[in-house]
């Protein structure tokens, strides 16, 4: 499905929206069909716990009236295909923490699926995909090295 919307599209991959311009949401949709080739499993994760994948300025997940998005900045989609692949996993990987701790207790604390421990699992699931994915090893090492502290960073990644 294809719509138009204040100059940015529409399109539906497997029941998950990507917003934005035409050059964003065909990258993201190509990062979308390779974790569905490549990572078949991990997808699954992707589908359940991600509703839209938007364009926007600031990469984060955002949980509104129970609708999970990511909204990604150009820097990190551009960057690769893969590593907007596992982007998009990390991201939905955040939303499992949340989600299922929400489903559980009703409530959830932001360390749940924020801060460094909740980053550190994040890239740990981003690393398995990235492998999955057959990701440049530049790619994985890169994420390998990371402390779990970028959550402070001004988040235009």
């Amino acid at each position: 499905m294809i719509s138009i919307k204040m100059n940015k599209i529409i399109k539906s991959y497997k029941n998950i929206e990507i917003i934005g311009t035409i050059p964003y949401v065909n990258h993201v949709l190509k990062a979308l069909k390779l974790l569905s080739r490549k990572a078949p499993v991990k997808f699954k994760t992707v589908k359940k716990y991600i509703r839209r994948i938007e364009e926007n300025p600031q990469s984060r997940i955002c949980h509104l009236n129970n609708m999970p998005i990511v909204f990604m900045a150009k820097k990190s989609a551009f960057y690769s295909i893969t590593w907007c692949a596992s982007c998009i996993a990390h991201e939905a990987y955040h939303s499992k923490q949340f989600i299922d701790y929400w489903r559980k207790y009703k409530k959830v604390p932001s360390n749940v699926h924020y801060g460094r421990k909740a980053e550190l699992e994040c890239m740990a699931y981003q690393i398995l995909v990235s492998k999955q994915i057959h990701a440049p090893k530049h790619e994985i090492e890169h994420l390998k090295k990371q402390d779990g502290m970028h959550y402070k960073l001004k988040q235009t990644w």
